[in-house]
C-alpha cells in the first residue's frame, strides 16, 4: 500500500531561556518560504518557527525527512536561538505586539463532521497566548487502494478514521497542560484541509517531535488508518459513533477509556502500532529542546 507523508509542524523559539517571537530570526513567510536543499521549507507563522518536510514514501524516509529538516533549521538560525517543542504558551506582551504576531488562521480549515469552515480564534481574546500545530500531510501515490484521498467526500470520511486511529491515541499521549490549553483554540476533532494530492490533518499538536519513536508512531497509525479505510471504508466510525470519537479526541481522560476498547475489543491497530503505543504510554518524555532530540 503506497502513500506519501509529510508535515509542517510549528515550534516556539527561546533566547537565553525566554520565549521570543521567531519573526526577527526567520526570513521565510507564508507567501515566500525559505526553500531548503532537501525539498523542505522554513517560515515564520505568527510567533512560531514552522518547517515543512518533503514528501516521504516510507517510514524511514519520513523520519529522515524530519531529522534532515531540523538540521537545516539549525544551520539557518542564530546560535543563541533554541527551538522549543511545546503545544502552547503565554508570551511576554512585547513579543506578540507586532501586526504579524496578531495574525490568526490566515488560511481557514474545515471540519470533517460538519463540512463547514472552522472559525479562527480572535487575537483580542488571546492577547499573549499562542499555540503550535503538528500537521500531517497524506498524499496519493499511484495506488488504486488510496484513490479515496483524491475525492473530497471520501477524504472527509478518512479524516474521521484518522481521528479514531491517530487522534485518539495522540489525545492520550499528548495530555500535558500546554496541550490541554491548545485544544481551546486549535486541534479540534476532524480539523483538515483538502489538498490537490490528498489531505492535511490538522488536529495534532507538535508533541510527536519530542521523540523519533513518537514520529514513527504517527507513521504507523497513519498506515493503519489508510489500510482500514481502503479495506472497510469508514464503517467503524459509524459503529463506534462520531460523537464518541470527537469527545475522545478532545478529552484525554475519555480517550484513555476508548483506547482500551480499541485495543481489547475492536483490535484495530497493527502489532507495530500496539508496541509503539505501549512504549509511549510507559515512557515519560519531558525533553522539549528540538535540537537535543533530533541532532
Amino acid at each position: 500500500m503506497k502513500f506519501t507523508i509529510g508535515c509542517d509542524p510549528e515550534v516556539f523559539v527561546a533566547k537565553r531561556g525566554r520565549l521570543v517571537s521567531a519573526i526577527p530570526y526567520i526570513n521565510g513567510t507564508k507567501e515566500k518560504p525559505v526553500e531548503l536543499p532537501n525539498g523542505g521549507m522554513i517560515q515564520w507563522d505568527n510567533v512560531c518557527a514552522e518547517f515543512g518536510t518533503p514528501p516521504a514514501h516510507n517510514e524511514n524516509e519520513w523520519v529522515k525527512a524530519v531529522r534532515d529538516t531540523v538540521h537545516l533549521l539549525h544551520d539557518r538560525l542564530d546560535n543563541s536561538i533554541r527551538p522549543v517543542v511545546l503545544a502552547s504558551a503565554n508570551f511576554p506582551i512585547e513579543e506578540v505586539s507586532s501586526p504579524e504576531a496578531k495574525l490568526f488562521g490566515c488560511s481557514p480549515d474545515l471540519s470533517a463532521y460538519t463540512g463547514m469552515t472552522n472559525e479562527p480564534p480572535s487575537p483580542e481574546d488571546f492577547p499573549t497566548f499562542r499555540s503550535c500545530g503538528g500537521h500531517i500531510h497524506i498524499g496519493f501515490d499511484d495506488d488504486p487502494d488510496t484513490l479515496f484521498l483524491l475525492d473530497h467526500y471520501d477524504s472527509m470520511q478518512f479524516i474521521k478514521v484518522l481521528d479514531l486511529f491517530l487522534g485518539v491515541v495522540s489525545s492520550v499521549i499528548d495530555n500535558s497542560k500546554d496541550a490541554t490549553e491548545r485544544r481551546k483554540l486549535y486541534g479540534r476533532a476532524g480539523c483538515f484541509r483538502k489538498t490537490s494530492y490528498g489531505v492535511e490533518y490538522r488536529t495534532l499538536s507538535n508533541y510527536w517531535l519530542k521523540s523519533p519513536l513518537y514520529t514513527r508512531l504517527v507513521y504507523s497509525l497513519v498506515e493503519d488508518a489508510i489500510y482500514h479505510m481502503s479495506q472497510n471504508g469508514p464503517g467503524i466510525v459509524k459503529s463506534i459513533g462520531e460523537s464518541v470519537i470527537v469527545k475522545a479526541v478532545e478529552d484525554p481522560h475519555y480517550a484513555t477509556s476508548l483506547l482500551g476498547e480499541l485495543i481489547s475489543k475492536w483490535n484495530i491497530f497493527s502489532d507495530k502500532s500496539k508496541e509503539l503505543i505501549s512504549y509511549a504510554l510507559r515512557t515519560e518524555n519531558n525533553d522539549n529542546d528540538l535540537y537535543s532530540i533530533w541532532l
